[in-house]
């Protein structure tokens, strides 16, 4: 229930903003709170909520081996006193706020909860409840994006330096910076695409890992990928499945409206190279999902830019309402999925100072 409510109240607070309604600063004000109460009391004072919890616990309280930056803000943490619910808090704050920030800054005003219901759906659930140190490598690359726009090289790389340092597949973010203005046509877009799906047809991802582990050498990362391509719990080739689908039904949708979309040329580029190569991505290590997911996430989240736009390039309100409830009910599917997943995890919700909540 609790995931469900998260998606539901910005949606309210998305209608409350966009319809004539008595008192309608005060509902807005009011719903606004009660969500933004409710994802920080629940995901900073939770308790064995996520697959990965008692992972990062165990790397918190024993000192095990991780990312260099992660490493040392384990450290400082624990050179404060802190315990391991300080840990969840600060890294969960942390990471919040910065992509609270950047859809603030490149998001459309007055959908700007509807990105929040998107990152609520699937992102939150993945990245904020489960993989929190990606989760934070994320939030960097996405602060590091809006340096890129501002065109302000030294803080994208060291923003994006920081992100590698926290989890080391945000490299794959490392030439954002460069691509972004660049130009295709939406033909070639396509193309490309399809020529990466007949290409993880014909195998791609085992070439792309042997050449990912020939360039780096022997290093942890190396270890790390043969551990993950070689696992039997990671190893579920996606390619031809309702996912695929779904990632080719967006990127078609962004191709062809997000030029009509009122924003800034810069915010129009992030959008459209985002879905682009998160597709590419996707579709090339598709073999094994675990990488799929992992590494076109960098790019993907863009689409909960997209999305706080589009329902105005529509004139017809009748448009606008189908549009708006289109992407609250395929939210919901989102959340559907992932609660369906095997040992997920996420429920129940168990707090530090209460259990089973929902």
């Amino acid at each position: 229930m609790y995931y469900y409510i998260l998606v539901l109240l910005p949606f309210i607070c998305f209608l409350i903003k966009n319809i004539n309604i008595k008192q309608k600063y005060l509902y807005y004000l009011g719903f606004s709170y009660i969500f933004f109460f409710l994802i920080i009391f629940v995901s900073s004072l939770r308790y064995d909520v996520g697959t990965d919890y008692f992972s990062y616990k165990e790397i918190f309280e024993l000192g095990l081996t991780t990312e260099p930056l992660f490493a040392a803000l384990i450290k400082l943490i624990k050179k404060c006193h802190g315990e391991y619910p300080v840990f969840v808090f600060i890294v969960f704050m942390l990471s919040l706020n910065i992509k609270l920030f950047i859809f603030s800054k490149l998001s459309y005003n007055k959908g700007y909860f509807l990105s929040l219901m998107i990152f609520c759906s699937f992102y939150y659930i993945a990245y904020e409840m489960n993989a929190v140190r990606q989760g934070l490598a994320l939030s960097l690359t996405m602060l590091a994006s809006f340096y890129a726009i501002k065109k302000e090289k030294i803080k994208y790389f060291i923003t994006t330096m920081c992100a590698i340092l926290t989890h080391y597949t945000a490299i794959i973010f490392l030439p954002f910076y460069y691509i972004i203005n660049q130009r295709i046509s939406k033909k070639t877009a396509l193309i490309l695409c399809t020529i990466s799906f007949i290409l993880a047809l014909n195998n791609s991802f085992s070439t792309l890992i042997n050449l990912a582990t020939l360039l780096i050498g022997e290093h942890d990362i190396t270890t790390k990928i043969i551990a993950y391509s070689t696992s039997e719990n990671f190893e579920n080739n996606i390619l031809l499945s309702f996912s695929t689908i779904r990632r080719l039904f967006f990127f078609t949708l962004i191709l062809f409206t997000y030029e009509r979309i009122e924003a800034k040329t810069e915010i129009k580029q992030i959008i459209f190279w985002g879905a682009f190569i998160s597709t590419i991505l996707y579709l090339l290590f598709a073999q094994v999902g675990y990488f799929s997911t992992r590494l076109s996430v960098y790019y993907r989240i863009y689409e909960c830019l997209w999305i706080s736009y589009i329902p105005f390039i529509f004139q017809r309100k009748s448009t606008k309402i189908f549009i708006t409830f289109f992407f609250l009910l395929y939210a919901f599917s989102q959340v559907a999925s992932a609660l369906s997943l095997e040992n997920n995890g996420l429920t129940p919700i168990k707090l530090i100072i209460f259990q089973d909540i929902w």
